[in-house]
């Protein structure tokens, strides 16, 4: 396998290595410009024929990382993700990624080109002009721009994927913003006389996600043994509304009603067949529990309006709707609850990380472990019989 370099002006070179032969006996070469200094075009050089010797070399195409990105969102996220998952892929890749990267050639994308990105996404990357992404918002770009060109590897449309040769920005940690112990009653007292009243106290006591508790329905509830089985999430997008399922296989579970939510839900439920009734139809299983007089779902919107108004008339901090889930957890964490129940409440992962995420937010929970191993050992001391004197010599 041979390889060499010529001069084609100043800063200038072409590198060219032989490929060997077609089927029909032409001879196959790599020809590629260089701009830089000698050593540049000798290390591209290096980089093909070492490419070529591992069976890892592909041919350089015209196809841009704009028009692969493009084609990759429209077919293969289009069929492989939610209709949710791929709309924000197909808005953060139109928006922020194909504009930045989409001239440069697929097979001459480099790990350098996307730290530049990420460098400048950081600093100036808002549309808007006033400053820059986030940090988990360039994580995400970063995700995203791997998983499409790891697509392409696979395809043997490039030989190694330049984004994993690359490190995400490390997102900061995010401050929970959760409700005491002492303002839960407030807060519900507030949203007594709102439509929203039970959406909102079914989060704070079961820590479900809001979209899980629009999506469910009465066959998902079972008052008589209090409890209500997560099966599904809902949102909305272009006009209408779409039922998909949980983020993962442990979001699907049965969560323990207490005693305050089944008694809301059985009035609930009373005030909507007397609705239905006045209509002439009935509350079927496949009825959405939360919902208005009609049958249509509420809106995520909506229930953050009433969460806002609620907060405002009670006069407390601002939470978001997601924050009520973080309170439910971190109120059980502060009863001592078992981590595991905690998090298989919740639909995590793992137990893991429901310790990772609410246990540093509880003060005193450390001091507190301090003190009774502290006590244990004392105790221990105590009963523990006194250590013989050493024998003479």
């Amino acid at each position: 396998m041979r390889g060499n370099i010529e001069a084609r002006g100043t800063n200038t070179w072409r590198i060219t290595v032989a490929l060997g032969s077609a089927p029909d006996g032409k001879r196959l070469r790599h020809r590629e410009t260089v701009h830089g200094f000698k050593r540049d075009a000798e290390r591209r050089l290096r980089e093909v024929l070492q490419s070529v010797e591992a069976g890892l070399y592909i041919a350089p195409s015209k196809m841009t990382t704009g028009e692969y990105l493009e084609r990759w969102v429209s077919s293969y996220a289009a069929v492989h993700s939610s209709p949710r998952t791929a709309q924000s892929y197909q808005d953060e890749l139109r928006r922020h990624i194909i504009p930045a990267l989409g001239n440069i050639p697929l097979t001459e994308l480099r790990p350098h080109h996307i730290e530049e990105y990420q460098v400048r996404a950081l600093s100036s990357g808002r549309t808007d002009g006033r400053g820059g992404l986030s940090p988990r918002t360039v994580a995400y770009h970063h995700a995203i721009l791997s998983e499409a060109l790891e697509q392409a590897v696979r395809q043997d449309e490039l030989a190694r994927n330049p984004a994993k040769l690359v490190d995400p920005p490390r997102p900061a940690r995010p401050e929970l913003s959760t409700l005491t112990v002492d303002s839960v009653p407030r807060l519900l007292s507030a949203a007594a006389q709102s439509e929203y009243h039970q959406v909102l106290l079914t989060a704070i006591f079961t820590g479900a996600r809001v979209g899980e508790l629009l999506a469910l329905q009465w066959r998902n509830v079972d008052l008589d043994n209090a409890t209500m089985t997560i099966v599904a999430t809902l949102y909305r997008m272009a006009g209408a509304w779409h039922l998909k399922e949980p983020k993962s296989a442990r979001s699907r579970r049965q969560v323990a009603l207490p005693t305050a939510v089944v008694a809301e839900l059985r009035e609930h439920k009373l005030r909507l067949e007397a609705e239905r009734a006045a209509l002439g139809t009935v509350v079927a299983p496949t009825d959405f529990v939360f919902c208005r007089v009609g049958g249509e779902p509420l809106h995520g919107r909506s229930v953050k309006r009433a969460l806002d108004k609620a907060l405002e008339d009670s006069g407390l901090q601002h939470v978001r709707v997601h924050d009520l889930r973080h309170t439910h957890a971190s109120l059980l964490v502060q009863a001592g609850a078992n981590p595991k129940v905690i998090s298989e409440r919740l639909g995590h992962g793992s137990v893991a990380f429901t310790l990772d995420t609410y246990s540093h937010i509880m003060p005193g929970m450390q001091q507190s472990a301090v003190s009774a191993f502290e006590a244990l050992v004392k105790t221990s001391r105590e009963v523990s019989p006194k250590c013989p004197q050493a024998l003479p010599e």
